[in-house]
């Protein structure tokens, strides 16, 4: 019956494909520390962040090479954030990590790891095609709610997001 119990929760709280935090799951975490940054009055910071260009490895590559691909960073992801942050799939090729007791600048300090330890990973893609992410983050302030403060990391990840569009256009 444990075994049984212990398979449903991982089933309830787990992306099957990432083997991370499900979007149900990382909502739920993050709304908590929300409440706990708030009563304490400690910080804390969100990072949202999606692939480049990842529909176009989809349709050259194929959803299996995609799978691959998302399996790779949120193995790296893993390994490279705190034991006490969080970290889930969003969506698609959406992921949200949440970290308790972390500024804006340790958090700008923790994207710049996670870009450096992406681009070392070897996709073994027969295509030559980049594989990179767009880093949106925010930090809690006093009047945000859980869903303003995923708004303002959206919001941040999508600016990126626009300048690698744009800086990707005046390269090619």
């Amino acid at each position: 019956r444990k075994k049984t119990e212990i398979e449903l929760s991982k089933f309830a709280n787990k992306d099957s494909l990432t083997n991370i935090y499900n979007r149900r799951k990382i909502e739920e975490l993050c709304e908590n520390e929300l409440k706990r940054s708030e009563r304490y009055n400690s910080a804390l910071s969100l990072i949202f962040f999606d692939l480049n260009d990842f529909k176009l490895i989809n349709d050259l590559l194929g959803h299996h090479k995609g799978d691959d691909v998302l399996i790779k960073i949120a193995d790296v992801v893993s390994n490279n954030i705190r034991s006490t942050d969080y970290f889930g799939r969003w969506g698609g090729d959406e992921f949200l990590i949440v970290l308790p007791h972390t500024d804006i600048l340790q958090t700008e300090k923790i994207i710049k790891v996670l870009e450096k330890k992406i681009n070392e990973i070897n996709f073994k893609l027969k295509e030559k095609l980049p594989v990179s992410c767009s880093f949106g983050l925010c930090q809690y302030e006093k009047s945000d709610t859980l869903d303003s403060l995923l708004k303002k990391a959206d919001l941040s990840m999508y600016t990126i997001k626009n300048k690698y569009k744009k800086t990707k256009s005046i390269i090619a």
